[in-house]
Parts: structure tokens; C-alpha cells; sequence
């Protein structure tokens, strides 16, 4: 027994209903002696009783149909059956792997589908050309006021933030080209901004995320961070293609707010208004 919400997904479950059943129960008081006394009170107790739900159509034992009749009766609301039927009583024809892997892409710990990431200000959107032969990984990544092609689509992936941050800290990302497979990442030293295809993970492809105030006032941007240089902001500058002001920066008048298509669905950032200072 439980609330919906933390119900793990299944195919189909039972269903029980609770119904009280009021008990009459009498208490008497008898006193010995020339006077006798005798009390008596009335009282109501309560016994719980569980039965199969009956739910549409006269089905018993089955909460999808027991939760249609809730939606017939006008108790909860399509949408509320339609969340459930999507995330947690699945049925037998759609199955859990398909909900499994919507989940694990709403929670962005897999990869879902790309979005660009322009920045608020200049409007540049990031991209990260294909590595051919020895290029490094500076090469080939920038931004680009280009809104199709240019390999501009990105997808984000949680993973564990570097071992020197609080586990409740943040989480962090790996953002990912979808079209090149290249992270994102900051290169050491006097750091610029890179995109790898290695196998190797480091944790300077690692990212965090917060959320910050765009230029129209609205709370809908979000500064993306170098785990490894939390003092430091991805910015791009106002202009056209390629490299030039598309750097980490620790200018905070910089075009450092970037917004990102679907962030909603990210759980581990946090999505609280910031505060203006």
C-alpha cells in the first residue's frame, strides 16, 4: 500500500478497497450495596474491512480499470490517468523497457534527443564538427548563429561530479554532440574550450548547471559551469561562425546565460527562481 508516485513500474497490479464498518459496543457499571448502581454507555468502534476494487465494466482486482471508473466519475482527472498509465501501469501491449528507457531520458541519464543551446545574448549556438586524423580537440568547436546543420544539437548525459565536490552538491553532465559524439570539455592549464570523441572520461568534460536570469527578466537561463573551474562561465561572444568569443570566462557582464530546450526534465539541477543581487 502506498502512493501512486512511488509505485515502481509494472505491466498491472491489484487492487483493494478499504471500506469502515461501525461496531455498537455496550459498557456496563455495577456498584454492590443497598443502593445499587448500574451505568450503561453506548459507544460506536470502527473495524477496517478490505475487499477487491470494482472498477468499470464491473472488473474487479484491477487498478487500471478501478482507476477508469475513478475518471468516469469525475474523481481524477484524463490527464491524471494518462501520467499513470505512462509511467507506472504500463499494461502488457507497451512493457517496461520502453518505460524504463523514457524514464532513464527524462532523469537525463541516458541520452535523449538533441537540443541546440544558443546563448540568450548573441544568440550563437554551440556546435562540434566531426575529428578527422590528428586534429586536436580544440579544433572543429565553437558557435554559430546558423540554426540548421552545423552539428548544433547536443544531449546531456548525468553522471558523478568530480570526487573534490559534496555528493549533495550538484549532479553533473557530460554534453554531448549527437551527431559527432563529441564532449564538450575545458582543457587544463590556461583553459579553452574543447570537444573530445575519446573513449576516456575525464572530469574535465564534466559540467554543472545554474540557473540564472535572461535578458528579458524572464528565470530561464542557465550558466554552464567547468566541474573542475566552478569560478568560471562558457560564454559567446555577439558575431558570427567559429571560435572567436566562444571561451570560458570569469567576466560575469559576459554573454555567459545560455538557454537549453526540455531542461525541465533534468532532476538533479537546481530549478529553484535565482535571486537577483
Amino acid at each position: 500500500c502506498g502512493c501512486m508516485e512511488r509505485m515502481p513500474t509494472t505491466t498491472r497490479t491489484d487492487c483493494t478497497a478499504t471500506s469502515i464498518v461501525r461496531l455498537p459496543i455496550s459498557y456496563y457499571l455495577q456498584a454492590d450495596g443497598i443502593n445499587d448502581l448500574s451505568i450503561s454507555i453506548n459507544t460506536q468502534d470502527f473495524q477496517l474491512d478490505h475487499s477487491d476494487c470494482v472498477g468499470i465494466d464491473g472488473t474487479t482486482n484491477d487498478l487500471d480499470t478501478y482507476y477508469q471508473l475513478l475518471v468516469q466519475e469525475g474523481q481524477v482527472s484524463q490527464d491524471q490517468y494518462d501520467l499513470m498509465k505512462d509511467q507506472y501501469l504500463v499494461g502488457e501491449d507497451e512493457g517496461c523497457e520502453s518505460v524504463t528507457t523514457r524514464y532513464l531520458e527524462r532523469q537525463w541519464l541516458n541520452r535523449a534527443d538533441a537540443v541546440p543551446i544558443p546563448n540568450d545574448v548573441s544568440e550563437r549556438r554551440v556546435y562540434a564538427a566531426a575529428i578527422t586524423g590528428q586534429q586536436a580537440d580544440t579544433e572543429g568547436v565553437g558557435a554559430t548563429t546558423t540554426t540548421t546543420g552545423q552539428n548544433i544539437g547536443w544531449t546531456f548525459q548525468s553522471v558523478q561530479c568530480p570526487k573534490t565536490f559534496p555528493p549533495i552538491l550538484s549532479r553533473c553532465y557530460l554534453i554531448i554532440n549527437a551527431e559527432t559524439d563529441r564532449r564538450l570539455l575545458v582543457t587544463d592549464g590556461d583553459p579553452v574550450v574543447g570537444a573530445t570523441d575519446s573513449v576516456q572520461l575525464n572530469d574535465n568534460q564534466k559540467w554543472r548547471l545554474e540557473r540564472t536570469f535572461c535578458q528579458d527578466s524572464t528565470p530561464d537561463c542557465y550558466h554552464l559551469i567547468p566541474a573542475l573551474l566552478s569560478q568560471y562561465r562558457l560564454a559567446a561572444t555577439t558575431g558570427g561562425d567559429g571560435q572567436a568569443g566562444f571561451q570560458v570566462t570569469m567576466d560575469s557582464t559576459a554573454n555567459i546565460n545560455w538557454k537549453i530546450p526540455n531542461i525541465d526534465t533534468l532532476k538533479y539541477i537546481d530549478t529553484t527562481t535565482p535571486v537577483r543581487r
